[in-house]
């Protein structure tokens, strides 16, 4: 049983925020460990903070709008205040790291109106570990150890992070995937569409978003698959629906997005829905 009221460690589930298992406060930024339960669904929110995610254990996937993220340990999400997006966890749950920002942070602005659909630099995904480490430092220099990683991960993303100008045919393409996911992938009507070589547009797809055309067709269609089971359609329905050629080929592609049989993932999504 979840014990204890919500904001105190060891305190329950709460929808957006998880069961917080440790947390600090350091330099008004609250960064918090918390877990997520297998199969939980969060529905469509914001945050008012500007938010950082490290994945720590087992897989999740967030969408906004165009943008479709699956993380793995380790993957690094910076979220802007206001943006309205939807989670889905995996067969195991998730455990992540978090950073929540004040709007008066020096880097508040500046994260808020990143465009956080490209890849995270190497960099990040370095720092990212040193907060790791330091949160996880039982010794008495565990706060400043903290607080320097803090910084340093922050001003990394800031740096670099940095918009890249993206040519439209490459907005069109994400569009065009988006409306048809349940199709066909066909790289030849793509490259058409886009007025390019199809070895241009799988490089500079994978280079901009940070993933390949096949992975992000595979996210979207196991996030509708996955908005399916919620509503009660049952899985054979699903999988054809959205593009699979069978439930086979459906719970291949969702083992390897949520770490669970389809079957299994609906048990676990029952016990997630129920109240701690």
């Amino acid at each position: 049983m979840l014990r204890g009221t919500p904001g105190e460690v060891g305190g329950p589930v709460v929808p957006t925020h998880g069961f917080l298992l440790d947390e600090l406060r350091l330099d008004a930024v609250r960064i918090f460990e918390a877990s997520h339960p297998p199969a939980l669904r969060i529905a469509q929110h914001e945050h008012d903070l500007v938010k950082v995610c490290i994945v720590l254990d087992g897989a999740c996937m967030e969408r906004d709008g165009l943008n479709v993220r699956s993380l793995r340990p380790m993957d690094v999400l910076i979220r802007p205040s206001r943006q309205t997006h939807v989670n889905h966890y995996g067969g195991k749950g998730a455990r992540s790291l978090l950073l929540e920002l004040p709007p008066d942070h020096r880097y508040a602005v500046a994260l808020s109106r990143m465009d956080t659909s490209g890849m995270v630099p190497v960099g990040v995904r370095l720092a990212a570990g040193e907060l790791v480490r330091a949160f996880h430092d039982g010794g008495r220099d565990r706060a400043r150890l903290t607080r320097v990683a803090m910084r340093s991960l922050v001003t990394m993303i800031v740096e670099g992070c940095l918009p890249r100008s993206r040519p439209p045919w490459l907005h069109a393409i994400r569009e065009r995937l988006a409306e048809r996911f349940a199709e066909p992938l066909g790289l030849d009507e793509l490259a058409q569409l886009a007025g390019v070589h199809r070895v241009h547009l799988s490089q500079s797809f994978r280079a901009h978003f940070g993933q390949t055309l096949t992975a992000y067709v595979r996210s979207l269609r196991i996030f509708h698959v996955t908005e399916l089971l919620w509503s009660g359609t049952d899985i054979s329905t699903a999988a054809i629906t959205c593009g699979f050629y069978d439930q086979s080929h459906l719970t291949h592609a969702f083992w390897r997005e949520r770490e669970v049989a389809p079957g299994q993932y609906r048990a676990a999504m029952v016990a997630a829905s129920r109240p701690p």
